[in-house]
């Protein structure tokens, strides 16, 4: 992983520890998508996870994976 893929699983793990949204095996892949392009996307028949690597904190992913869910 690169610093910025680093950075979003260090900020899942956090934001995952805080609300028990997933299951023990997910699978993450990272995405490099902007504006409104970089909405998180669940794939449930194969429990995936795709976010985007390019979050600048983790109160900013936070905020976007609420408003999605």
């Amino acid at each position: 992983m690169d610093s910025s893929q680093q950075s979003t699983a260090n900020y899942l793990k956090r934001f995952v520890k805080c609300s028990n949204l997933m299951s023990e095996k997910t699978t993450v892949e990272f995405t490099r998508l902007y504006g409104f392009e970089r909405l998180p996307v669940a794939h449930t028949c194969g429990s995936i996870l795709q976010i985007p690597s390019t979050n600048e904190t983790f109160s900013y992913m936070r905020e976007e994976f609420e408003n999605v869910l």
